[in-house]
């Protein structure tokens, strides 16, 4: 047998399948590396969101009860419909202060915005971290 014939076979038999398989699993291994950036990238902009929401959140509902909710309740007033009047307040000046780009990730992630707003309004207001209806 001839060598140059040998050698042409283990390439083609050997060397050529193994290089194939080795590419494959690299442009296998090299996707999931991108998907893991891109989770990750996701998961720190909806990260970055949350916080936003949250500090609005907190600044919206102490607005509120320094000048809408401490009146009520110096005349008196502050009943169940009062605490409803502000808890809307509460939601529309989270909103104001939110950035939109918070929003949209949020709205994006999770499907509604308002629900995680009221249910974060309801946990500042009954954890009393800006002191509370």
């Amino acid at each position: 047998m001839d060598w140059e014939l040998i050698l042409q076979l283990i390439i083609t038999s050997i060397i050529a399948p193994c290089f194939i398989l080795a590419t494959k699993e690299l442009i296998g291994w090299l996707k999931l590396k991108a998907d893991s950036v891109a989770d990750e990238n996701i998961r720190q902009a909806l990260n970055s969101a949350l916080d936003n929401l949250d500090k609005s959140v907190l600044l919206a509902v102490a607005e509120t009860e320094q000048t809408f909710v401490s009146a009520l309740k110096d005349e008196g007033k502050f009943d169940g419909a009062a605490a409803k009047q502000a808890a809307q307040m509460a939601l529309d000046k989270t909103k104001t202060i939110m950035s939109n780009y918070a929003m949209e990730t949020i709205e994006a992630a999770t499907g509604t915005v308002e629900d995680i707003i009221r249910a974060r309004i309801e946990k500042a207001v009954l954890s009393g971290e800006t002191g509370g209806w």
